[in-house]
């Protein structure tokens, strides 16, 4: 319910989705040109982090003149510094749509840019973050991690491809895994929630544990890796419809305040709160 709900007004259900559109599937990293160009666009930023250079080499060859300008500076809990650095690269070359590839940090800066720009987004999602279909921005200034949520940060398009979470390390995989498994579970307990995202929420929890073993037994088990993809992608779906609970609330708190890593802190946080929900 919103502020201009009268106070004596009857509780109903509510439910908001995104316009977000997906694509998913091994392989699916080829068809993020043809995307680019479904949405009119010409001269196109790839942003990206140190860590993701290889694909990022092998995406930015294949938008080939598209590709006005790289970002590859990406980093933890968008910091408005790095935003501004990005931004400038926006203006120096007149781009018109930005493709996030990486993990939250990379689809974090694109929607920073999305937002202070209004150009559209693609987000290229290499983890189990879940933020390419959430409405939420976190950014950090002076030690001070601040969050915004509005349906117009989520990115138009994300192509979601396992082939490109197979390079994650196993202790990576690991706290990306429970990250999103956060996710499902805070949906689960939110106090807005719906049969909607109740459902979105069970069927990422079951893919997330279902494939998860089988990917830490053989990191390169693709099948088991799309599995966990997908529910990411669910969890990521059912958070976006749902408000933020205590383990997302202290994650942002701690990790902008100590500068702690995102997904780690998310798999530490996890079991407590479960605890103290429950």
């Amino acid at each position: 319910m919103d502020d201009a709900t009268p106070p004596d007004a009857p509780h109903v259900l509510v439910h908001q989705g995104l316009a977000t559109r997906v694509l998913i599937g091994a392989g699916s990293l080829q068809h993020v040109p043809a995307e680019v160009a479904r949405i009119g666009a010409e001269r196109v930023l790839l942003v990206a982090t140190h860590s993701a250079s290889a694909p990022g080499d092998a995406l930015a060859d294949a938008l080939g003149a598209r590709l006005a300008a790289r970002f590859d500076g990406a980093t933890v809990h968008t910091p408005v510094e790095v935003t501004e650095r990005a931004l400038a690269v926006v203006a120096d070359h007149g781009v018109d749509a930005v493709v996030a590839l990486g993990g939250g940090s990379a689809v974090g800066l694109g929607k920073a840019l999305s937002a202070r720009t209004g150009i559209p987004q693609v987000a290229v999602p290499t983890t189990y973050a879940g933020s390419e279909v959430t409405p939420v921005l976190g950014e950090t200034a002076g030690g001070v991690k601040t969050t915004r949520r509005d349906p117009a940060l989520a990115p138009g398009t994300v192509v979601y491809d396992p082939e490109l979470t197979s390079s994650m390390p196993r202790g990576l995989t690991l706290t990306s895994a429970l990250n999103a498994l956060a996710h499902a579970v805070e949906a689960l307990w939110a106090p807005d929630r719906t049969p909607v995202s109740d459902a979105l929420a069970t069927e990422a929890c079951r893919e997330i544990v279902g494939g998860l073993p089988d990917v830490l037994a053989d990191l390169g088990d693709l099948a088991a890796r799309a599995r966990v993809q997908a529910g990411a992608w669910l969890a990521g779906t059912c958070l976006a419809q749902t408000r933020m609970g205590l383990h997302h609330q202290l994650a942002h708190a701690l990790g902008g305040s100590f500068d702690l890593p995102h997904a780690e802190l998310h798999a530490m946080l996890l079991p407590h709160v479960m605890e103290f929900d429950l």
